[in-house]
């Protein structure tokens, strides 16, 4: 479901309901008042059709388009031991646009950081025909990244802070990116005392139907204090790996914008 179906399902669910009888009898109230007044001379209980009505419909009305437009972020941390990896939620924050990483800088910055790349996946949504099974075969996007991604992730034990960076596009679902995350986390070789924090991306900018997924470790020590815009972004590891580019989000971006 993207984020438009999202919000009108929310609008529907938050209107009032009516039954149809009581629809119904509203309908004949106005349809008479209407009538008796020369205001409508439609029959009782017609159906208005979007083509009889001179009036242009604004998606964008009630904040719709600014959520269109807006990146939108989830950030938060996982809780990890041994055979456990629970990820939580902890914030959401809606940027203006991404911002592209020059590739050479962004690995010269991590290099006097002492941060590693630990890893970078990419996936595509598929869905597999069952034939003669009665079972449909569905891969989804973030698991397919993470699964790209383990099979070339390096050691992450000499990690004190690992930040997992998931990027997607308008219709990256939250369960998908927590389920994600989890296998990730418990597949990575890195020690239980280590600190996890996450964030997970969802704009245009990256198809739908996929994802990407970039794991970055920082070192004991490492700061962002003194730095600003991409730098410090990139200081706190927040990159996003995808088609052969990089991206991050930065603080003056971020929108607050209310409808």
């Amino acid at each position: 479901m993207t984020r438009t179906n999202t919000i009108i399902l929310l609008i529907a669910c938050l209107a009032p309901s009516l039954t149809t009888n009581a629809f119904q009898a509203a309908i004949s109230r106005v349809a008479a008042r209407n009538t008796a007044a020369g205001d409508c001379n439609w029959p009782l209980g017609a159906v208005i059709k979007s083509e009889e009505l001179d009036v242009e419909f604004d998606v964008g009305r009630g904040g719709v388009r600014l959520t269109q437009e807006s990146v939108i972020k989830m950030q938060g941390d996982v809780k990890h031991k041994p055979g456990s990896a629970s990820p939580r939620m902890k914030d959401l924050l809606r940027y203006t646009g991404v911002t592209l990483l020059e590739e050479i800088r962004l690995l010269e910055q991590l290099k006097t950081m002492q941060a590693t790349v630990v890893c970078t996946g990419e996936g595509k949504e598929m869905y597999k025909d069952p034939g003669e099974s009665l079972d449909t075969l569905v891969v989804l996007a973030p698991m397919d990244a993470v699964r790209d991604a383990l099979k070339g992730a390096g050691s992450a034990m000499k990690a004190d802070h690992l930040v997992i960076n998931v990027a997607g596009g308008d219709d990256l679902q939250v369960n998908e990116v927590i389920s994600a995350l989890e296998e990730l986390v418990l597949d990575l070789d890195l020690v239980t005392k280590a600190k996890i924090s996450f964030n997970s991306l969802s704009h245009s900018t990256f198809p739908n139907g996929y994802a990407s997924v970039t794991a970055i470790a920082l070192p004991e020590g490492a700061s962002a204090g003194g730095k600003a815009g991409t730098e410090k972004s990139i200081a706190q590891g927040e990159v996003y790996a995808s088609k052969g580019k990089w991206y991050t989000v930065v603080e003056q971006d971020i929108e607050n914008a209310v409808a």
